[in-house]
């Protein structure tokens, strides 16, 4: 065998050598990569499976929490009112005016809902009638309403919402408010005594003697012989200097129950 032939097999087994000794060190850190991978991935797996598990809680106590706060909406209509009434306010603020008819309906669902409350045989200028923060929400949307020209007639309100509102108007002072919701009731129900004497009181608060006589005579139809009708409407023509005044009085004397302040009129 010549040297070159020699030198050549040696390299052959130098580089065959060399060769695989490079593949197995290759082969160990691809080993070495997989196990880490694995490693990887199990530890990927977990963390999401904790993560997915985290997730699947909070949306259960979100869910009971909607729950609650659906039940406490249920069994409290003022605040259910009051979380509505806030909203629309919310979205009346940030419309334009060419919006606001598109928001009536979210409206009266709010005030029907706030006001579900109060009673429409409430005492007519009676305190308590409602929570200081539902004061609050109710004068601010009757502002923003106002703001808008929308009125009492422009919500389209069913009579017994409008009757409630006129109380709750009543008990915020807002008269004209108070004055319209009650007419549109009255419209419904004329015969209403709640109503009728509502009517009669914020005619006297505006010392409009007028417009007392005319609600006072409509009360005393529903109810001719109450006492105290005829004694305000007697004290009351009495006032405007009408002769009217001695037959109420002699109606109360043929009752008997005439008192000194009667017969001096």
């Amino acid at each position: 065998m010549d040297p070159v032939t020699v030198v050549f097999g040696l390299a052959c087994i130098g580089a065959g050598g060399g060769a695989g000794f490079w593949l197995k060190k290759a082969d160990e850190r691809l080993q070495k990569l997989s196990d880490k991978a694995i490693v990887l991935q199990e530890g990927q797996a977990a963390h999401f499976s904790h993560l997915n598990t985290e997730v699947n809680n909070l949306r259960a106590e979100v869910s009971q929490m909607n729950g609650l706060v659906n039940s406490l909406r249920a069994t409290h209509p003022e605040i259910d009112g009051a979380l509505l009434v806030h909203s629309t306010i919310n979205n009346l603020e940030s419309s334009s005016p060419e919006d606001t008819l598109n928001l009536r309906s979210e409206t009266i669902s709010a005030l029907e809902t706030i006001l579900s409350s109060i009673s429409t045989e409430a005492e007519i200028g009676g305190e308590g009638l409602l929570s200081a923060s539902t004061e609050r929400l109710l004068g601010r949307l009757l502002d923003l309403l106002e703001q808008r020209n929308i009125s009492v007639d422009g919500l389209e309100l069913n009579p017994v919402a409008a009757h409630r509102l006129g109380h709750a108007c009543l008990h915020l002072r807002r008269y004209a408010w108070a004055e319209l919701s009650f007419g549109v009731a009255y419209r419904s129900s004329p015969g209403n005594k709640n109503i009728l004497e509502a009517l009669e009181h914020i005619a006297l608060l505006r010392g409009d003697d007028e417009l007392r006589r005319h609600w006072l005579e409509a009360r005393m139809t529903v109810s001719p012989d109450q006492p105290e009708l005829l004694r305000a409407h007697a004290h009351l023509l009495a006032k405007m200097g009408d002769a009217e005044a001695e037959r109420d009085v002699r109606r109360l004397e043929a009752l008997g129950l005439e008192t000194a302040a009667d017969r001096s009129l």
